[in-house]
């Protein structure tokens, strides 16, 4: 399987490109697979839906259990493969542990730890986190949601519906850019280019 060519991870995005992603409904990865033969052909990978979390947290059960867990492996793979817009059976076997780490790369980009450590340090963290979730799922449903829908939505398009129904509701504050915080505060900022 040849790499899937990604942008620049090196480069630091602002933070609110690190709370807040773009995504976009019909998003799709496409992965070359390239068979023993020589011959070749694209795959297209889609995201994670709502409902297949309870799949991953069996497959992390079965992890902690025993870390080399067959059981869990074959569902591993197998949740990677259902997400291909070809079946399991066009898939070289060889193919199957690179898949799996594109599904998680793909669905689970990586955070800035930093963040993640300054929020769990706050006591009651994940009690709110939880209680906010209900209220967002709620809200929602309010909203002409239905729960079938709500749980085929991608992972990535529920995490951005939570994030936005957060701060309408004042759940979690929205991220304030530092120029616009400053002149709040009565304090003159320039615009960055300016000369004057």
């Amino acid at each position: 399987m040849d790499a899937y060519t990604k942008p620049d991870n090196n480069k630091k995005a602002p933070v609110e490109k690190l709370i807040r992603q773009d995504v976009e409904f019909f998003e799709e990865l496409p992965i070359p697979i390239n068979m023993a033969d020589g011959t070749g052909f694209i795959v297209f990978m889609r995201l994670l839906k709502v409902k297949e979390i309870n799949i991953l947290n069996r497959i992390v059960y079965m992890q902690e259990q025993d870390p080399n867990s067959e059981q869990a492996a074959v569902m591993l793979i197998s949740l990677a493969a259902g997400t291909l817009n070809v079946s399991s059976d066009e898939i070289p076997v060889e193919a199957s542990s690179g898949l799996v780490k594109y599904m998680i790369e793909f669905n689970f980009p990586e955070k800035d730890s930093t963040l993640d450590k300054k929020k769990n340090d706050i006591p009651g963290t994940k009690l709110k986190e939880k209680d906010g979730l209900i209220n967002c799922i709620d809200f929602l449903i309010a909203n002409g949601h239905s729960y079938s829908d709500i749980i085929n939505y991608p992972v990535k398009v529920f995490d951005s519906f939570i994030i936005t129904i957060a701060e309408r509701l004042g759940i979690k504050q929205k991220p304030t850019d530092p120029a616009a915080a400053f002149r709040k505060l009565g304090l003159p900022v320039k615009p960055r280019g300016n000369n004057q």
